[in-house]
């Protein structure tokens, strides 16, 4: 046994301020729900993406915190929400994040698949590679099979007895742990069938019910095992993922093909074909104080409450995926969205479509950059590259080396010079030429990034051979050993009016060059959070913003340094993968974990409107006031003549939130009350439809 005293060390990071509302807009793609915890009236979700939470009076779900990928969810005595990640361990109060983990911390978790809490208050967390952790308030105990008898130190699932009794779901069997002696079941001294097990609950009889990988569920009752299967019940072959015991007693039971239901010795079957849910997979199950079920699916969660069944989903984007691995905005204001598992999507400033191609011998193509030209087309860069023009998609016949498509650009000319794994390719005319080390001055084979200056120049970035420029003719290198660049492995090239360029690396962090001096940024001397600089664009007021790898985004002016992280903005990852920014001064950034709108003056879509607003005659919505407000707000609108009058508010989704108004209405001046105590902070939009006058405005809840 691993015991150690340390400072309850956390990093504090300020909740979000409710004005970043308006600061930050952010997109996702629904997610699979991993864990749940109930609270009150919510339900706590934990994703691969995000964390969620979902109102069981109102039946809204709510993106609390994106960019982590949450395995386990607890609630502590004082309300703390203990929150396992594949990175390690946080807690949020309600209004700061902290982690726990980390080389400051001296905690080494790995991934925390399971979290309990004693009723004496000691938490308990179980890790895919660390073991099992105990904290008691201020010491950290660590067991693992090196210094106990912990069977594995893979824990997948723990519940503790009325006696205080740990008991564990591990890889190697199940565990109980009494704070002294362990007491060890697997397929070679007791009645499971399989040791893998994923999940263990404990009914109010103290009957321990633990479900496995391959081989169903056992039932132990401290002295005999009782094990269904599909050969000896009715339970279909299924992998167990989840267990819970119901209020009334039923024993739930989450797995591949839907979901078991165990009372009064009998068995209840329900998935897609029997029920108003969609999903056939449950990985995850709660109760909240009403007694209802929620089931966890890949998309949200179902709620069931004795008679029927609800899916509800994260977002309603409709979006495919939160990993976007390009993004680019065109001059229409049109946002393009390229996934390296998906097709190309598009944004039109209120939804998404799936711009799936029917162009014969295209089909899926995974896109690793994106790029727009003036004439609105869009190139997609992955095998080969693809032009879309907003109806037929094109494939280039352009010879291509070995290896994806990492980066292009256009020259002075129109021409595209293509970066791949095999050299670099001109692509001019409908002919290709292929340049290479070994048929010219490239140095290396793996080019990473390609930027043109506006003397006409390429300038490569290369994996193993750092920069190099060619103007045409001659080749020239910059490397570690004849320049100040400290890195040969470039991953991101921009230039900035004046000929200045920046250079983003793998592992040396950024490297500014105005062809005659450089200057190095890195994490010892800037205000960088990392070395790995996978992106950077350049703003119209020449401020650099850069994109990290695992630590959001940064703005360098030339003399401050700001970073932009999920703890300190509305970010909705620290994982860049690519920025662009749209005519409005909207930063786009695709993150591993979705899609974010920025903009320091408050994200602006306003000439964008798929609904054509028209304002004649004395018509007129006026602006709400108290703007911002909470709770409640007056919206006051004027009518010259009667008319069937709707007005509703929507969230910057285009979700409808409610309807304020849904009836005739004679010619007048109206003023209502709009009550958002249940909603959370937030700019929505109120708008009115009076025959053929259509108005919108926006509203800011501030809590």
């Amino acid at each position: 046994m691993k015991f150690f005293r340390i400072l309850y060390l956390f990093f504090i990071f300020p909740c979000l301020i409710s004005a970043q509302a308006d600061q930050w807009i952010n997109y996702y793609a629904n997610s699979s729900t991993a864990c749940q915890v109930s609270e009150g009236n919510y339900i706590w979700v934990g994703t691969p993406e995000y964390l969620a939470r979902f109102n069981t009076m109102t039946c809204r779900m709510e993106i609390i915190k994106s960019g982590i990928a949450v395995s386990a969810i607890a609630v502590d005595l004082n309300g703390t929400k203990w929150i396992g990640t594949k990175e390690g361990l946080l807690t949020f109060d309600g209004k700061s994040w902290n982690s726990i983990s980390g080389p400051k911390s001296g905690l080494s978790f790995g991934q925390v698949l399971a979290i309990a809490v004693e009723a004496k208050g000691n938490k308990w967390f179980g890790t895919a590679e660390h073991g099992l952790f105990k904290f008691d308030g201020l010491n950290w105990t660590n067991y693992t099979t090196s210094n106990s008898k912990i069977p594995g130190d893979y824990v997948c699932s723990i519940v503790i007895d009325r006696k205080g009794n740990k008991w564990l779901a591990t890889t190697y069997g199940l565990a109980k742990f009494n704070d002294s002696t362990w007491t060890n079941y697997n397929t070679l001294n007791s009645g499971l069938r399989y040791d893998f097990m994923e999940t263990v609950a404990i009914d109010s009889m103290g009957n321990k019910w633990a479900g496995s990988y391959l081989e169903g569920l056992s039932k132990f009752d401290d002295s005999t095992w009782t094990v269904s299967t599909h050969e000896n019940s009715p339970l279909p072959m299924l992998s167990v993922m989840a267990v819970s015991i119901g209020p009334d007693g039923t024993i739930w039971v989450g797995h591949n093909q839907g979901i078991a239901a165990y009372k009064d010795s009998a068995w209840s079957f329900f998935n897609s074909s029997n029920t108003d849910s969609k999903f056939n997979f449950c990985k995850s199950i709660t109760f909240d104080k009403n007694g209802n079920a929620y089931f966890g699916h890949p998309g949200g969660i179902t709620k069931f409450d004795g008679k029927t069944w609800k899916d509800f989903y994260f977002t309603s984007t409709g979006l495919p995926w939160n990993a976007i691995s390009a993004v680019a905005a065109d001059d229409k204001g049109i946002k393009w969205l390229g996934y390296e598992y998906d097709d190309l999507y598009k944004f039109d400033g209120q939804s998404f479509t799936d711009c799936k191609s029917t162009t014969p011998h295209v089909g899926y193509f995974p896109i690793n950059n994106l790029m727009t030209d003036s004439l609105g087309n869009v190139w997609l860069c992955g095998p080969g590259i693809v032009k879309y023009d907003g109806q037929t998609y094109t494939q280039l016949n352009v010879t291509l080396p070995n290896g994806g498509i990492s980066s292009m650009a256009f020259d002075l000319n129109g021409d595209q010079w293509i970066g791949t794994a095999g050299g670099v390719v001109k692509y001019a005319s409908g002919r290709s030429t292929i340049y290479s080390p070994q048929n010219s001055l490239l140095p290396d084979y793996q080019v990473t990034a390609i930027a043109v200056d506006h003397d006409g120049n390429k300038w490569f970035g290369t994996m193993k051979g750092a920069l190099t420029k060619y103007d045409g003719k001659t080749w020239t290198w910059y490397d570690k050993y004849n320049s100040e660049l400290k890195s040969d492995a470039v991953a991101s090239i921009a230039i900035e009016k004046n000929g200045t360029k920046w250079i983003g690396t793998f592992d040396q962090g950024l490297a500014k060059f105005d062809d005659t001096s450089w200057t190095i940024y890195n994490t010892s001397n800037s205000g960088l959070p990392e070395n790995l600089i996978r992106v950077i664009e350049i703003d119209p007021q020449g401020n650099k913003w850069i994109g990290t790898g695992k630590n959001g985004l940064v703005k360098f002016d030339g003399t401050n340094w700001k970073a932009y992280n999920i703890f300190n903005s509305g970010i909705a990852g620290n994982s860049i993968n690519s920025i662009d920014i749209d005519k409005l001064g909207n930063m786009w950034i695709a993150t591993e974990t979705g899609l974010s709108a920025f903009n320091e003056a408050g994200v602006n879509l306003t000439d964008i409107k798929p609904h054509k607003q028209v304002v004649t005659g004395h018509f007129s919505l006026e602006q709400n006031y108290p703007n911002p407000f909470n709770p409640s707000t007056k919206i006051s609108y004027t009518i010259p003549e009667g008319k069937f009058v709707r007005l509703k508010i929507y969230d910057m989704l285009g979700k409808e939130i409610s309807t304020l108004v849904d009836e005739y209405k004679e010619a007048g001046s109206y003023t209502l009350q709009f009550n958002a105590s249940l909603l959370p902070s937030g700019v929505y939009i109120y708008r009115i439809q009076a025959g053929e006058f259509n108005y919108s405005r926006k509203l800011m809840l501030l809590k």
